[in-house]
């Protein structure tokens, strides 16, 4: 039997109010004539008693349909509240609960099932290790690498990352509700803590964000500053190749050589051997944006000046490594000329020079060490008498190219791999909150359309 209306209630109850009152009123009239009005023909008695009945009752029913039209309109207003889905959803579950759980928890494994289609495991929950690697590398392949990487950081998506954090923080919000449209979201939560995916978990997620966003700035000071110390280096030593490249008919020339002396690590960005002789170079590149000056003070010291008057010294004595330097490969180069001759032989010395490789800064000279810019390096050789011969020229070469090492390695700071890795998870990141939103998405709606159907069929049966 179906559940009647309070529309159907209130027109039932105005209707047996009615009857009774007219059945009342025509009893009582009627005795009244009776008792009452002896001197009355019956016919008169009879045509009383119905223009009476007819009276009162026209007089009742007015009073009851005034009543009634309140009552009906808000019989209406309750109607068309309990008509809603949601009052008939919290309806259903205070009758039915234990159905009503049932149901939710067969549909919330159901859509865990079908998220874990596309998902095996909670896997793009996983921390993922931001922290960089330290790899080791020659200049050349770390300027290269460095640039690359410089590239790449710029390539980070921040709007994805924001993204994210704002997609996990709604989501868990959603989740640790205790109903949505009165559908319990505990079914929900348990069946897809089955495979890690928590509240917390989820809220984790803003946690990690933070940490990225801040690698990726830590990334891309690392790889700025060290791009610029090393590109100067690089740039500098090019522009010297490029310059000793045109006059390769009368010189030769070795870029970033190594020799091991006297269990010593020597390096030396470039030696010239020529007839003029062998020039030991050491190519720098300060101050290439012009914001300090350079002093060489005539006790060897190196200082910067910078605009505001303030000094300070370099990092490193450049004159004594480079007098140090000159000294080893001097004498090594001595020393395996004499083990081929056999005798003692004439001592040919090294020339120093120091090349700015680039004309922006201005330098102030007080020693007599050579310090020129790329474009006066040939004029400066071609100034020395000749001094050697073209044998001793290609034995010299050839001592070089016997004992020359591969070049230095450096460590440097690997960030791109790891961020990749991190980029990638929060790329999948993306993807699975999307997938846990659509599944609660549906699963309230259909929680909605299972327990209206339920509720109809409890009503039906009723």
């Amino acid at each position: 039997m179906e559940k009647m209306t309070e529309q159907e209630k209130v027109k039932q109850s105005s209707v047996i109010r009615f009857i009774v009152g007219v059945t009342l009123m025509a009893i009582l009239l009627c005795i009244s004539l009776v008792y009452f009005f002896d001197d009355l023909s019956v016919m008169a008695k009879i045509i009383a008693w119905v223009i009476g009945s007819f009276f009162f009752s026209f007089l009742w029913s007015l009073d009851i349909w005034s009543d009634a039209e309140d009552k009906l309109q808000k019989a209406k207003e309750i109607d068309e509240f309990n008509a809603k889905p949601t009052q008939r959803i919290k309806r259903i579950l205070e009758e039915k609960m234990d159905v009503c759980k049932s149901i939710m928890d067969n549909l919330a494994n159901k859509h865990l099932k079908e998220f874990l289609l596309k998902y095996e495991n909670s896997s793009f929950l996983a921390d993922v290790d931001n922290e960089p690697s330290e790899i080791k590398m020659t200049n050349e392949e770390m300027y290269v690498f460095l640039q690359k990487q410089a590239d790449f950081l710029q390539t980070m998506d921040d709007e994805l990352i924001n993204r994210v954090d704002q997609k996990a923080q709604n989501l868990a919000k959603r989740i640790k509700k205790k109903k949505v449209n009165f559908v319990l979201m505990e079914p929900f939560r348990q069946a897809f803590a089955k495979v890690g995916v928590t509240p917390n978990a989820i809220e984790s997620i803003s946690g990690k964000t933070d940490e990225f966003l801040d690698m990726i700035d830590e990334a891309k000071d690392y790889t700025r500053r060290k791009l610029g110390i090393i590109g100067a280096g690089v740039e500098g030593e090019k522009r010297v190749e490029e310059e000793l490249a045109m006059y390769d008919y009368l010189f030769r020339s070795f870029m970033n050589i190594r020799l091991e002396i006297n269990g010593q690590s020597v390096e030396t960005d470039c030696l010239v051997i020529s007839k003029k002789g062998v020039f030991s170079i050491e190519v720098k590149n300060y101050a290439q944006h012009g914001n300090y000056e350079l002093h060489l003070t005539k006790d060897g010291q190196w200082r910067k000046i910078f605009r505001n008057g303030r000094t300070e010294p370099l990092d490193k004595n450049i004159t004594q490594q480079l007098n140090r330097h000159i000294a080893l490969k001097q004498k090594f180069v001595h020393d395996e000329r004499t083990k081929r001759h056999g005798e003692q032989i004439d001592f040919i010395p090294f020339h120093p020079i120091i090349v700015l490789a680039n004309d922006t800064v201005y330098m102030e000279n007080e020693t007599n060490m050579p310090v020129i810019r790329t474009s006066q390096i040939y004029h400066h050789m071609m100034d020395y008498p000749d001094i050697l011969t073209d044998e001793q020229v290609k034995e010299i070469s050839e001592i070089i190219e016997k004992h020359m090492l591969p070049a230095k390695e450096y460590p440097v700071m690997n960030y791109t791999d790891s961020l990749e890795e991190t980029l990638q998870k929060f790329i999948d990141l993306d993807k699975a909150l999307d997938a846990i939103q659509e599944s609660l998405h549906t699963y309230t709606k259909q929680i909605v359309h299972e327990l209206l159907e339920f509720e109809e069929n409890v009503s039906a049966s009723a």
